[in-house]
Formats: C-alpha cells, sequence, structure tokens
C-alpha cells in the first residue's frame, strides 16, 4: 500500500469562507509612464548613446510607437505593433483559453467563469513598448514581460494567466512579487509578494522553473519583478547579434548590434521589429547568458576580426553598466561596433565574447559573412531570411538547423492568420483548446475530494501532490478548494499524460473513490 504523505492542517476551521478582500498597498515606485503614445508613423528608429568611464557605448531605441485602440469595452485594450503579441476571443459560460503560443503566454478562462446569459469578449496581448516597463525601485529587477489581459469586468470565478520569467529560482535567492496596473491609470501596485501572502491577498502566484501561473478574479496588466535576498539572485539575459547585409558596393563600414534582452520568448519581438526596419539580419543564433546581483558589468569584445577589416573607433570593449541591466528602461538594449575595410576582403568574420565582469562564464559568437550574394534557402516566410551568407561554430555542424531557425525568427515578423471556430460557445482561435475535466466530472471530483478528512487525503494532499500548496489557505478561501486546484492544474499541465497522472496522485492518496469518477466518467479506453 501506498504511503499516504502527509499534510498539515490549515489553523482555520472554516475552509470555504471568502473573507472580505482589501485592496493591495503600493510599492515603491514611480507611475509609469502613460499609455498615451505620440504618432510617429514613419519615422526612423533614433539611437542615444551612453559613455561611461570604461569606454563602454550603448545604445536604447527612442522611438515612439502609435498604438491603435480596440474596439473592446475597456480602454486600455492596446493592440501591441506586433500581431502576434496579441489575440482575442468571445467567451460563454463554458470558458475558453487565449494563448499567444510563440511567447509562452496564456489566458484560462475556466467554464462558469462568464455568467451562463451572457457572451463576453476577451483579449490577452503582451505590451513590448518601453513605455509600458514599471519604474522599479532601487533593487528591484523585471523577470517577465509586461502582460494584458481584458477588459477589467466581474467575474464568477478566478482566471489563470501564465507569464514566463527569467529568474532563476533553484537557490531561492529571490524574493518574488506581482506587480498590477489597473490601466486605467499608470501606477503599479504589488500584487502579492510570495510569502507574504494573507487571506485578503487577491492574486494566488505559483511560481515554476520558467513560468509563474497567476489565480485571480482581476483582469489588469501584470509584470514579474524580484528582488536579491542574499546578493546572489541570478536572472537569465538574451543575447542577440545583428547586423547588415555584407555589400561593398553601397558601404566599406560595417555595423553590428548586440542587443541584451531580459530571456523570455517574447523578449525579440521588439528587436525583430526594430531591425526590420533597421534592415539588419539576424547573425547567428539567441543566446542565454546568466546574470548575478552584486554589481558587475556586461562585457562585451570583438575578437580574432578578419584580415583587412578593424575596429573604427580603435575600440573593440564595451561594458554595459550592471544597474542598467539590472533596472533596465528599455526592451531593445544595444551596443553597438562599428568596423571599416581597409582592404578589398570580401568576407568578415570576427568573435564576440560576452561575459558578467569577474566571471568565467562566457558566451561567444562566431560570425563569418560573404559579399557574395549566397542566398540561403528561402522559407515559405523567406521575406525577411538573411541574403547574406552567415555562419558560426554551431551552424557549420547543423546548416539545415539554422535555416529553420532562421524561419522562425523570420515568421515572427509576419502577421499571424489565425482561423476562427464559431460554435454555441462564440469565437475562438483554432489553438483552443477543451477543458480536459468536463463539467459533471468536475463536480463529481469536488464532492469527492471538498470535505476535509481526518487523515487529510482531500483537496490540501491534492495542492501538496500538485506541488501548489505554498500557501493553502489561498485555495481554502475558495467555495470549492477542488475546484480552484483543478482550475490550475489545467493550465500547467498539458502534456498528453496529464491525466494518466492525475489517476495516479488519486491513487497515491488512496482517494480511491476519485478515480473510479475518473474511468466512469472517461470510460475503459481513456489511458
Amino acid at each position: 500500500m501506498t504511503k499516504t504523505p502527509s499534510v498539515a492542517r490549515s489553523a482555520s476551521e472554516h475552509h470555504y469562507d471568502v473573507p472580505h478582500l482589501t485592496s493591495g498597498s503600493d510599492i515603491q515606485m514611480s507611475p509609469a509612464t502613460s499609455s498615451t503614445l505620440e504618432s510617429s508613423s514613419g519615422k526612423r528608429s533614433q539611437m542615444s548613446g551612453f559613455t561611461n568611464h570604461s569606454d563602454s557605448t550603448y545604445e536604447v531605441a527612442t522611438e515612439q510607437v502609435t498604438l491603435p485602440i480596440s474596439s473592446l469595452p475597456a480602454a486600455y485594450a492596446v493592440i501591441p505593433t506586433v500581431s502576434g503579441n496579441y489575440t482575442s476571443s468571445t467567451l460563454s459560460h463554458c470558458g475558453g483559453f487565449l494563448n499567444l503560443s510563440e511567447s509562452g503566454v496564456s489566458l484560462l478562462v475556466p467554464e462558469g467563469a462568464v455568467s451562463r446569459s451572457r457572451k463576453q469578449e476577451l483579449f490577452l496581448s503582451i505590451l513590448n513598448e518601453d513605455c509600458f516597463r514599471p519604474k522599479l525601485a532601487e533593487g528591484l529587477t523585471q523577470l517577465s514581460p509586461v502582460v494584458s489581459c481584458g477588459p477589467n469586468i466581474s467575474l464568477n470565478k478566478s482566471v489563470v494567466l501564465k507569464i514566463p520569467h527569467c529568474a532563476e529560482i533553484t537557490r531561492n535567492n529571490w524574493t518574488i512579487s506581482v506587480l498590477q496596473s489597473d490601466c486605467s491609470d499608470s501606477q503599479w501596485q504589488n500584487a502579492v509578494t510570495l510569502g507574504q501572502e494573507t487571506i485578503n491577498t487577491t492574486v494566488f502566484c505559483q511560481l515554476d522553473k520558467n513560468a509563474a501561473y497567476l489565480v485571480t478574479e482581476n483582469m489588469s496588466r501584470y509584470v514579474i519583478v524580484g528582488r536579491s535576498v542574499t546578493g546572489n539572485a541570478i536572472k537569465r539575459l538574451k543575447l542577440a547579434v545583428f547586423g547588415p547585409k555584407l555589400c561593398f558596393q553601397s558601404s566599406l563600414d560595417y555595423s553590428v548590434r548586440v542587443y541584451v534582452l531580459e530571456d523570455t520568448d517574447s523578449s525579440m519581438e521588439t528587436v525583430f521589429g526594430q531591425e526590420k526596419r533597421l534592415g539588419g539580419y539576424l547573425l547567428d543564433e539567441p543566446r542565454s547568458i546568466t546574470f548575478q546581483d552584486g554589481g558587475q558589468s556586461l562585457c562585451v569584445s570583438l575578437d580574432n576580426i578578419s584580415e583587412g577589416w578593424r575596429a573604427k573607433t580603435a575600440s573593440n570593449y564595451q561594458e554595459i553598466p550592471f544597474k542598467h541591466l539590472w533596472q533596465a528602461s528599455s526592451n531593445s538594449l544595444h551596443c553597438s561596433f562599428a568596423l571599416e575595410a581597409f582592404e578589398i576582403n570580401r568576407v568578415l568574420n570576427f568573435k564576440l565574447k560576452v561575459n558578467q565582469k569577474s566571471f568565467d562564464y562566457i558566451q561567444v559568437f562566431d560570425v563569418t559573412c560573404k559579399d557574395d550574394g549566397e542566398i540561403i534557402e528561402k522559407t515559405s516566410s523567406g521575406k525577411f531570411v538573411p541574403k547574406v551568407s552567415i555562419h558560426s561554430e554551431t551552424s557549420r555542424s547543423n546548416d539545415s538547423k539554422r535555416s529553420v531557425e532562421y524561419a522562425k525568427s523570420a515568421k515572427r515578423l509576419e502577421p499571424l492568420a489565425k482561423n476562427l471556430i464559431v460554435t454555441d460557445r462564440g469565437v475562438s482561435t483554432c489553438d483552443d483548446f477543451n477543458l480536459r475535466l468536463s463539467k459533471p466530472l468536475r463536480k463529481q471530483l469536488c464532492q469527492c475530494l471538498d470535505p476535509p478528512t481526518q487523515r487529510g487525503n482531500d483537496w490540501r494532499m491534492l495542492a501538496h501532490a500538485l506541488t501548489v500548496d505554498r500557501y493553502i489557505n489561498f485555495f481554502a478561501t475558495k467555495p470549492s478548494p477542488t475546484d480552484c486546484i483543478l482550475d490550475l492544474w489545467e493550465a500547467r499541465n498539458r502534456d498528453s499524460n496529464a491525466l494518466t497522472e492525475l489517476k495516479q496522485i488519486f491513487t497515491d492518496m488512496e482517494r480511491f473513490d476519485a478515480v473510479t469518477v475518473l474511468d466512469n466518467c472517461l470510460g475503459p479506453n481513456w489511458l
């Protein structure tokens, strides 16, 4: 017989009472920039340089972008300039799923969240424009994109919002907080700090290795931020190298741009859009590097430049100050190197080395560009695939893989066409999924697991088995703790074997009544 995991009982005798909710306290930060943006259609990106004592020069895009306002009920339903960062769907009481698959952001609206008599249009978007970044207090750093969902309507149940993050959480060196902005103004407030929850906390945050799952009834803007506990916290940064096509007919100069971004799937969207306007090409696969709290800058050096070429400014080394990365104000922070040809050499190769000062870990980009008219094999979206011959240590071993990577990056520059499905449940995109647990099945599972048992093998043990029991009292405040836990399970477990694993959990809990419910409702051949 499987040993039953031990679960500590809640100190409260009232597991299902819903307390009166109080508003969260303000955090120490300045108001964010207003979301009213000036039009700059047709303008070219303007770059401003910064120089520090280490002869470091890096640049931040300052172009303002017009963001059209959606026809959705809320005025803050801003449609980003990249269509892959926005989706909307009309949902009924049956619920649904809004998914920005390339960015790893999603919104699960469970059955019953929208009233039975209503159909509601909801949206989900990533706000990559710099003006939406929160201005953080000293020591705080942004760990996720700014995600907006809405409109801010009254819901009957909590939704589950998935937001990727770039914090290395394995060593428990972070104090993680979720900031929220109601969008009617530009103030950011602290919705929850992990480990400091109370029964009045309106947001539950399940922090997994690469993503946070927010369980909340408030449709709003959210962002994940963190503060180093011991001064040793680590976040992941993404490095991306861009440059123009090498062409001696037009210029003897060559500019290389090295972007340093938060390491999330959506962080490259702004850069691809900017480089598209500049005529730039991705010179190598984007790579990740760890960046530790403590004040050390990021070092970027240009080495092994091929014969006939040299650094134009006689400087091939730059440093980006720690604070400008830990408290970045831009989604397209980068440094640039200018090269010039002093004799005709139609091949340019160089190595870019990036590391945090005083740390051994280093990322190396080995790039070769040829002015020979070679064209990389095009794909269906090959309009933006580089037309220069570009090689690196990685790509030489697998050229086909490189072509696929370029194709993926090119796709992100194209509008994403989506088919719509119109049913009695409303209108949704084709990447919508069906909830694994039907309403009758859920009801029976809740009847099994909601009542507290002396052995503790009820909803509390289920939360423990699913590793969502960090703040168990959040579920205790819900009318049905089991139902809320299963909503979170739906959002976190999308693998094909999820139901099989859930059945095994019920077996380990020795809740064979729940196992029988699954078998009876799903049939004998569902495994």
